[in-house]
């Protein structure tokens, strides 16, 4: 009895270890032969330099600025909406471009209703733009500094949303974003005063 107890346990140990390295060799296949995605898979467009000129108008109607650049409103017939917000960087330097590629690809995956969808880019000689959905209310700073002053639940509902956006880039998304620049100017509002954060 001893000795067949025995043999089961043995047999039950080997088929255990055997499954156990069947599944890490299998992972670690998977892993290598997996594609890496790239912008072009994504759905972010790409737009040449001349197409952006066109749709700003040479640049004629400033949103805002930031510390890396202006934005600039633009209309273009992408989807069911015609305007854009295009931001154009002005301290990003030939040299990286590389960079500049890894940090499109890795924001046009991220898809939550609490942060500015990511529409296109320019990567074009020394020109390098970025092309965001346009958000009709401004900026969370202008509401809340502005003559009319929001109500109270207003004031919740925005920082609930922003609080969604904040764990969704800093828990949920494939590739965890940290953002190190939360403030009035960078969460924007929609048609429906929906907060949406910006600048990740």
């Amino acid at each position: 009895s001893s000795l067949l107890g025995s043999s089961i346990l043995v047999n039950v140990l080997l088929i255990g270890v055997f499954c156990w390295g069947f599944f890490h060799i299998y992972k670690k296949k998977m892993n290598t032969f997996r594609p890496t995605s790239h912008v072009m898979d994504s759905i972010c467009h790409s737009f040449t330099y001349k197409d952006l000129v066109v749709a700003t108008k040479e640049f004629n109607e400033e949103l805002g600025r930031g510390a890396f650049g202006i934005v600039y409103k633009g209309v273009m017939s992408i989807g069911s909406r015609n305007v854009v917000a295009i931001k154009k960087l002005d301290r990003v330097s030939h040299e990286a471009e590389k960079d500049f590629m890894t940090e499109v690809n890795v924001i046009s995956q991220t898809h939550h209703k609490n942060l500015v969808r990511l529409i296109g880019y320019c990567n074009e000689g020394p020109h390098r733009l970025l092309v965001y959905e346009y958000m009709s209310n401004g900026t969370l700073a202008s509401f809340i500094f502005g003559d009319l002053q929001p109500t109270w639940s207003q004031r919740t509902s925005i920082a609930m949303g922003i609080a969604r956006g904040l764990a969704y880039l800093h828990e949920e998304c494939s590739t965890q974003i940290i953002h190190c620049d939360i403030k009035p100017q960078n969460i924007l509002l929609d048609d429906y005063h929906v907060a949406r954060i910006s600048d990740f």
